[in-house]
């Protein structure tokens, strides 16, 4: 059951991924009045999407809860794939910009 929620969690937590991304280069081409109610409307939609997939994870054990343990954690890694993306990328600019000399 864990690895189901993994597998849940991991799946929307990429759809929420790729929910942000798309929506990311709309905010540039609308009018300024109605950047908050785009963005407030796609966070809502990606927070029931994420209720949804753990809500379904809960269904599959909801004795043991580790699929729902499994879920939470597959949410996250969206995350941390970004997160260390977004280290890896910041460290190779800093290096490009002292001459890619280590230090």
């Amino acid at each position: 059951p864990a690895a189901r929620g993994i597998a849940i969690g991991g799946i929307a937590g990429a759809l929420g991924f790729w929910m942000m991304a798309r929506n990311a280069s709309t905010l540039t081409s609308i009018p300024k009045e109605e950047i908050p109610f785009r963005v407030y409307r796609w966070t809502f939609a990606r927070i029931i999407l994420y209720a949804m997939a753990l809500f379904l994870a809960y269904l599959i054990d909801p004795v043991g809860r580790n699929a729902l343990l499994g879920a939470a954690g597959g949410l996250f890694i969206a995350s941390v794939v970004m997160l260390v993306t977004a280290i890896v990328s910041w460290r190779r600019r800093g290096q490009a910009g002292a001459g890619g000399n280590p230090q």
